[in-house]
């Protein structure tokens, strides 16, 4: 019987789609029926984990060659580029701000900071301010959100600021 090897990227034979892979995690045994079973996650949509008999899954299941693989990505590989790039520089630019504005502890200068942030606003950005803050990550709309922080900045400048400790 062929071995299995953890790490090795299989597809279902009836769907010869690189997108529909699985990663073999390993191999293992039943306790109660000592079959060797493969454990194995799914390489798209939501990851999720799964455990088959062996023999099962060796039927249902074809080894990804590598060199498919490869040519797949070579295919790809400019336009990915293009945009990775892209998206690493728009990061950039994001860290960098989103960093100056949790160096700042001056309410004003947050304000102030979070008025450049608002162009690359996203969820996950929105996220970190609220979470910097002790604020609850909020559930409404990016637009909704940014009030929610403008008006505690607010009143956090208008109340503590000036107080003598």
């Amino acid at each position: 019987m062929k071995k299995i090897i953890s790490g090795t990227i299989y597809w279902q034979q009836k769907e010869k789609d690189l997108e529909r892979r699985y990663q073999i995690l390993c191999e293992a045994t039943h306790t109660i029926t000592k079959e060797k079973l493969v454990i194995y996650q799914q390489l798209y949509e939501n990851f999720s984990f799964f455990a088959m008999l062996k023999e099962e899954f060796l039927t249902k299941f074809e080894e990804v060659k590598t060199e498919e693989v490869k040519s797949k990505e070579i295919e790809n590989k400019p336009k990915q580029e293009n945009q990775s790039r892209e998206v690493e520089k728009e990061e950039t630019e994001m860290d960098s701000d989103l960093a100056a504005f949790l160096d700042t502890s001056d309410p004003a200068e947050k304000l102030e900071w979070l008025y450049q942030l608002k162009k690359h606003l996203n969820e996950h950005l929105m996220s970190s301010i609220e979470i910097s803050m002790d604020l609850p990550v909020r559930t409404d709309s990016l637009e909704e959100r940014l009030d929610y922080v403008k008006r505690h900045l607010q009143t956090v400048a208008r109340f503590e600021s000036n107080r003598l400790r």
